[in-house]
């Protein structure tokens, strides 16, 4: 499983507030004819899980243990069931 880091924090922008998305790699599209290979998932500060479209050249992958994972996909779960 990997992880990823928005190298860029212009690119998320929520009420006047910059922040870098950090999260796991849900999905990999190397062929996307948009540019956009990474479906990407995380939970934003306000405590929302997203899930959107990243190119590679816009966040830092790494490797994540599957235990580690694990624990965020339950985390996201957490959030999706209380919205």
């Amino acid at each position: 499983m990997k992880q990823f880091i928005d190298k860029d924090k212009r690119g998320n922008l929520s009420d006047g507030i910059e922040y870098f998305a950090v999260g796991l790699v849900s999905e990999e599209f190397p062929d996307s004819p948009s540019g956009k290979e990474l479906l990407v998932e995380y939970i934003d500060p306000w405590g929302y899980f997203q899930r959107e479209w990243r190119a590679r050249s816009d966040v830092i992958i790494s490797e994540i243990s599957d235990e580690d994972a694990q624990t965020l996909k339950a985390a996201f779960e957490r959030v999706q069931q209380q919205s």
